[in-house]
């Protein structure tokens, strides 16, 4: 089955140290609030950095305000006129069929595993990165990049997500 597991855009989020998390909220409220506000911060001023000609948009200028994507919303969205038709067919249909996933509003809390999580990282960046870019060989680099995980806690890790995962849904069940 599909799942919708965010709502709003595919990229959004405030991180939790922003100095003004209300004000960014504010934003994100705003931009959704309108099809007019959704194509002015994206796109600019109608008629002068894009005009809508037969549903589609038509940039008048190659400047972009925000990279669209991170935004999508299927109420406002506007396309191309090169974008083909069964494209967009699909898109506005994509979610008509998802069901809402149990994991939706799930956080994970990683005060218990800070020192793990950025072993982690540095496993990642160091050894799993050139593995998945193709710098080193798979075969060889790959058994490695695993146990240097292990070393740095992944198992404990992944127990402790799984462990609030759990917590988590053993509350919406309630």
């Amino acid at each position: 089955p599909r799942y919708i597991i965010a709502t709003g855009g595919e990229v959004l989020c405030i991180p939790q140290t922003a100095p003004n998390p209300e004000g960014a909220m504010k934003f994100i409220d705003w931009l959704y609030s309108s099809q007019d506000n959704y194509l002015m911060a994206l796109y600019g001023v109608k008629g002068k950095d894009y005009d809508i000609v037969d549903g589609r948009i038509k940039k008048l200028v190659n400047d972009e305000f925000f990279y669209e994507w991170m935004f999508r919303n299927k109420n406002y969205q506007l396309f191309a006129p090169d974008i083909d038709q069964s494209y967009i067919d699909t898109y506005e249909s994509w979610d008509d069929k998802a069901v809402t996933s149990n994991m939706l509003g799930f956080r994970f809390n990683n005060e218990k595993v800070k020192v793990i999580e950025t072993a982690i990282k540095e496993v990642a960046g160091k050894q799993m990165a050139p593995i998945l870019y193709g710098f080193v060989d798979f075969d060889t680099e790959y058994p490695k990049a695993l146990e240097a995980l292990k070393k740095a806690g992944i198992d404990e890790y992944v127990a402790e997500v799984q462990k609030q995962m759990d917590e988590f849904l053993a509350s919406k069940n309630k």
